[in-house]
């Protein structure tokens, strides 16, 4: 997992908002498309975060003596600056996946904002992302294990891959997982296929 990078998992057509814009414009807009967090943008700087949690809080209880109207009023003052999270902890395009992770779960966050070598927001990298790199990862090396076993245990190794040397195995830093009886025999007719023909 280490060497996966950001750049490649990451979503580029990021939507953000301005400090100024009105918040409940933003929460409609965050409805529309259906996300749960906007970066903040300032003179093409990452400045805040806009989370649903955030605008969640923003809005008064329902204990509240306030009526409808008087709600309403004080919602459409509020501007995304004045609920935005402000820490934000961004990340390069280059790092790794791994790293992402670590601070997305040591500072607790669901998304980091990816800038280039100027700040520019190019991206943005959910725990969704992460998840999805993980999955494809540890399949890849699943599969990789169970053709390096297969070849290992045939006597005749296979011209097409170059026998149980051209699979790193052993630098596969994925779970050893055991194949299930019908991925194990798919796996095999595969590679008899390949070698008798």
């Amino acid at each position: 997992m280490k060497h996966l990078l950001v750049k490649d998992w990451m979503t580029t057509a990021v939507i953000s908002v301005t400090p100024t814009e009105p918040m409940l414009a933003a929460h409609k807009l965050m409805r529309e498309k259906n996300i749960r967090r906007l970066p903040v943008v300032a003179n093409n700087k990452v400045v805040g975060i806009l989370t649903r949690s955030d605008v969640r809080q923003a809005q008064p209880s329902s204990a509240t003596t306030l009526n409808v109207w008087e709600m309403n009023y004080l919602l459409a003052r509020l501007e995304v600056q004045d609920v935005m999270s402000k820490k934000v902890i961004t990340l390069h395009p280059d790092d790794t996946i791994r790293t992402a992770a670590t601070l997305m779960h040591q500072n607790r966050f669901g998304a980091l904002p990816v800038v280039d070598d100027q700040d520019h927001l190019v991206g943005i990298i959910t725990e969704s992302d992460i998840f999805r790199s993980n999955s494809q990862f540890n399949q890849k090396c699943v599969m990789l294990r169970a053709c390096a076993e297969l070849a290992e245990a045939s006597s005749e190794a296979s011209p097409s891959c170059g026998g149980a040397g051209c699979f790193p195995v052993r630098r596969c830093s994925g779970p050893k997982t055991p194949l299930s009886m019908t991925v194990q025999r798919k796996l095999q007719r595969n590679y008899l296929v390949r070698t008798n023909a």
